[in-house]
C-alpha cells in the first residue's frame, strides 16, 4: 500500500514541477553566449548564465520555450535547437538545448511581459573562461562540453 501512495504522490508532483528551458548559443569559435543577471535580480543576482527561463502556458513544448526565452533575453533568433539534456530536481524539470544557428544582434532589453531588466551584460566566452568564473556562473561545464560536442557531431 505504501508503494501505491508513493507512486501516486510522485505522479501528482510530476505534473506540478516547474518546466524550465535554456539554450547554449555557440559561435564558430566554440564560445558560448552568457548573460549576467542584474544586481537586483530576485535569485542569483550578478551571476552569469545562459539564456533561459520558465515555460509559459502558450509554449507548445520546451524547445519553443527555449527559443522564446533566448529571443526575450538576448534579442537573438535561434533555430535548429538540439536537445542536450533534461535534468530533474525536486521542483523543476530543466531542458537544455544547443545551437549554432542564430541571427540578430545581442540586445539586453526589459522583459516584454514585466518590463523588468533581468540581465545587464553579456559576453561570448570559452570553456576555460567559464571555468575561471567559478561561483560567479551557473553554467555547468559538463553540459557545456556536451553542448559543444553535440553541435560538432551534427555539423559533420
Amino acid at each position: 500500500m505504501q508503494t501505491i501512495f508513493k507512486n501516486w504522490y510522485n505522479f501528482l508532483n510530476e505534473k506540478n514541477k516547474r518546466q524550465v528551458a535554456s539554450t547554449f548559443v555557440i559561435d564558430s569559435d566554440d564560445k558560448v553566449l552568457i548573460i549576467r543577471r542584474t544586481k537586483t535580480a530576485p535569485s542569483k543576482p550578478g551571476s552569469w548564465e545562459i539564456p533561459g527561463g520558465r515555460m509559459d502556458p502558450e509554449d507548445k513544448d520546451a524547445k519553443e520555450a527555449a527559443e522564446r526565452e533566448t529571443q526575450e533575453e538576448t534579442g537573438l533568433s535561434v533555430n535548429n535547437l538540439i536537445s542536450v539534456s533534461v535534468e530533474e530536481t525536486n521542483n523543476k524539470i530543466k531542458h537544455y538545448y544547443t545551437t549554432r544557428d542564430y541571427s540578430g544582434n545581442v540586445s539586453l532589453d526589459p522583459n516584454p511581459k514585466t518590463d523588468i531588466l533581468e540581465h545587464d551584460d553579456y559576453k561570448w566566452v570559452s570553456m576555460e573562461e567559464i571555468e575561471e568564473l567559478g561561483q560567479q556562473t551557473t553554467v555547468d561545464i559538463y553540459l557545456l562540453k556536451k553542448a559543444i560536442s553535440h553541435k560538432k557531431e551534427s555539423n559533420t
